[in-house]
C-alpha cells in the first residue's frame, strides 16, 4: 500500500494479519503504530483493531504514539482504550504528554480517562520522558516546508532526510545540510519563492497537512539561538504576542539572521510532565535510539537530551531535588513495570533465579549531563552496569564488553 491514503483492500488487510503473525511466531513482542504519523495516520480504528487482534491472540503487547497528543489528545486515548477494551491486548502509550500552550490543562482529563480504563479491568499503561519539549529542530527539519515546485531544494531536503537515517553517511548528510540552508536563505530572501514556502509552511496538502496546520504555532518554541538569547525558552505563541507579527515571517527572519538558529516543538507544560510522572502506571522512557560509543574526542552533538539522560534526569531532579517521586517508585518505573507490561518473566527484579541486570549508582551524585546543544553526553554517578551477571561499566568507564542480547519472546 506505500503511503496511499486509503483503506486496506480485504485481501490487503489478510495479507497483513499474516506477516503480523509471522513475525509473531518468530519472536515479535508485539505491535506498535505511529498513528500521527504518515502512513498509519490512514489506518481507521477498525483496521488496528483488526491487526491487533492477531497480537491478542498471541499474548503479545500493543503500544502506540496516539493519533494526537494536542487538542484532541482525549479522544486519541479513547481510541486506545477501545482498540485494547475489543482486543484484550496489554495496551501502553507512548511518550505520554499534552503538547501546544494552549492545550495546556487537557492532562487531568487524560490521566482520568485512562485511571476509569484501568478501574474497569482494561489493562493501559503509558511511558515517558522527562522534558518539557521533543525534538528539537533546525532549518532542515520540520518547518520550513519546500513545496515540491521548487525542484532542487525539495530534493536536497529529501536526500537529506533519507541519509539522516542511514549509518555512516554523517559527512554526506553535513555536507547536504549545508548546501541545503545556503539554498534555503536564498529561497527565503526572495519575496515569491518565500511566500510559497510560507503556504507550504502553514498548510502542506491535502493528505499531510502541515505540523504548523495540524498544532498551530503554540506548540512551538525557540531553543536556542545565540544572537536574540531574550527570545530562548519563549514559546512561538508568545513571541507573535509581543512582535505583533505573523509566525512565518518571525521563524523566516530568525533563520535568514541565524542559520543555526534551533527551536522545539511538542511545548509541555512542567507541571502536567510531574502529573503524568505520578500516576503509578507511568514507566521512564526516553523516546531515543541507539547511538556508537561516544569519544571524549568528539565535538557537541546538538539532539535531544532524553537520548543519554531520561533515567539520570529522573533520578536526579524528579527524586533527589524535587521529590516528586521516591528512589523505589523510581527504579520501580525502569524496571519493574516496563519488565512486567512486557511480560519478561526472569528480569526486571532482585530475585533469585532472575537474570542479574543490574546497575549500581551514587543517589547522591547521579546526573544527566546531556543538553540540547551537546546531547550525547553520559551521566554521571553511574559505577556499575551488569548484564546477565557480566559486568559492561566498571568504575564509571566501558570496559567494551557487550554482554546484552536481543531478547525474543
Amino acid at each position: 500500500m506505500k503511503a496511499e491514503p486509503r483503506d486496506p483492500k480485504p485481501e490487503e488487510l489478510e495479507k497483513m494479519k499474516a506477516i503480523l503473525g509471522q513475525g509473531l511466531k518468530e519472536g515479535a513482542w508485539g505491535m506498535s503504530t505511529g498513528l500521527e504519523y504518515i502512513p498509519d495516520r490512514y489506518s481507521k480504528t477498525e483496521e488496528v483493531i483488526g491487526m491487533t487482534k492477531v497480537v491478542g491472540e498471541q499474548g503479545g503487547i500493543y503500544t502506540s504514539h496516539e493519533r494526537d497528543e494536542a487538542a484532541v489528545i482525549c479522544d486519541a486515548i479513547k481510541e486506545t482504550v477501545r482498540i485494547a477494551e475489543e482486543t484484550g491486548v496489554r495496551a501502553n502509550i507512548a511518550h505520554f504528554k499534552v503538547c501546544g500552550k494552549n492545550n495546556w490543562g487537557l492532562m487531568k482529563e487524560a490521566v482520568r480517562l485512562i485511571q476509569e480504563a484501568r478501574d474497569r479491568g482494561i489493562y493501559i499503561s503509558a511511558d515517558q520522558y522527562p522534558y518539557t519539549k521533543s525534538a528539537p529542530f533546525g532549518p532542515i527539519w520540520q518547518i520550513p516546508l519546500i513545496p515540491d515546485t521548487m525542484k532542487s531544494l525539495a530534493e536536497t531536503r529529501k536526500k537529506a532526510e533519507e541519509l539522516y537515517y542511514k549509518s555512516g553517511a554523517e559527512a554526506e548528510l553535513k555536507k547536504l545540510e549545508e548546501q541545503y540552508v545556503t539554498e534555503l536563505l536564498k529561497a527565503l530572501s526572495d519575496k515569491s519563492l518565500r511566500e510559497q514556502i510560507k503556504k507550504m509552511t502553514l498548510e502542506g496538502t491535502p493528505n499531510d497537512p502541515s505540523s504548523v496546520a495540524m498544532w498551530g504555532w503554540h506548540n512551538y518554541t525557540i531553543l536556542i539561538s545565540k544572537k536574540h538569547p531574550e527570545l530562548n525558552e519563549k514559546n512561538m505563541i508568545d513571541v507573535i504576542a509581543e512582535q505583533k507579527r505573523d509566525g512565518f515571517e518571525i521563524l523566516a527572519d530568525l533563520i535568514i539572521d541565524e542559520p543555526d538558529i534551533f527551536y522545539s516543538g511538542g511545548a509541555m507544560s512542567e507541571d502536567e510532565v510531574q502529573e503524568a510522572m505520578k500516576q503509578d502506571w507511568v514507566m521512564v522512557s526516553s523516546d531515543g535510539a541507539a547511538a556508537p560509543i561516544i569519544k571524549e574526542t568528539d565535538g557537541p552533538t546538538p539532539g535531544h537530551p532524553r537520548d543519554f539522560g531520561s533515567q539520570a534526569k529522573i533520578l536526579r531532579k524528579y527524586v533527589r531535588e524535587d521529590k516528586v517521586l521516591t528512589l523505589e517508585n523510581a527504579i520501580r518505573k525502569m524496571t519493574s513495570l516496563p519488565a512486567s507490561f512486557l511480560g519478561l518473566k526472569d528480569r526486571g527484579l532482585v530475585l533469585q533465579g532472575y537474570k542479574a541486570d543490574l546497575v549500581i549508582f551514587n543517589p547522591d551524585t547521579v546526573k544527566d549531563n546531556s543538553t540540547y546543544v551537546d546531547s550525547q553526553k553520559y551521566c554521571s554517578g553511574v559505577e556499575y552496569v551488569i548484564l546477565n551477571g557480566k559486568l559492561s561499566i566498571e568504575k564509571g568507564k566501558f570496559n567494551n564488553s557487550l554482554n546484552g542480547k536481543v531478547l525474543l519472546k
